[in-house]
């Protein structure tokens, strides 16, 4: 298999990924966190958040130095779970081009179609309230800064530098998606428009 054709700490863009619904609460997380960073203007880092993996994402991922998937997972017990970072694999054959329902799926198309697949990373942040609206419950908004925390150390171990002082402070009014108080209605609209 040919998943390294080009040196991975060389070249290419780091790619953060975060992806989920932001109208149905903590399954906002991922773009939340992924439009936080795009904000952060670093040099050599892609940040893009989106409702749902899709197969085009197999063509900036192929580009890519390392890939970084940013999603919410559902918590059974607020108490004990954390955010965790977890290094992906491809899997062993990419789905039918019709739908990609994992990044593991994503980084097999892009393997297969392209000949190449990054080192790929999934930071797992945990959610409680996956309701129709945009607010975020307190173990999602705790979540994203440990993600922040987590999305600094990737970023320094592929060579990015300029990095915010204290990520992990950014309030919630500094996230790039509108904060809790927003109508439900307005958020549908911003996010139709993306």
């Amino acid at each position: 298999m040919a998943e390294h054709l080009i040196d991975p700490t060389r070249g290419g863009k780091v790619l953060i990924l975060g992806f989920g619904n932001v109208l149905r609460g903590d399954d906002g997380i991922g773009p939340r966190v992924a439009e936080t960073v795009a904000g952060w203007d670093l040099c050599g880092v892609v940040a893009l958040a989106a409702h749902q993996l899709v197969p085009e994402f197999a063509e900036p991922i192929h580009k890519a130095r390392v890939v970084i998937f940013v999603d919410a997972v559902r918590s059974s017990n607020s108490e004990s779970e954390s955010v965790s970072t977890i290094p992906l694999h491809p899997r062993a054959t990419a789905s039918p081009l019709g739908h990609v329902s994992d990044p593991e799926q994503l980084l097999a198309l892009a393997r297969d179609v392209f000949c190449r697949c990054p080192p790929a990373y999934l930071i797992r942040v945990p959610a409680s309230d996956v309701n129709l609206g945009d607010s975020l419950s307190p173990l999602a908004e705790a979540g994203i800064h440990k993600a922040f925390d987590h999305i600094s150390t990737l970023l320094c171990e592929y060579g990015v530098s300029d990095l915010p002082e204290s990520p992990q402070n950014i309030s919630q009014s500094e996230m790039a998606l509108p904060p809790s108080n927003s109508s439900t209605e307005e958020t549908r609209e911003r996010a139709i428009i993306r």
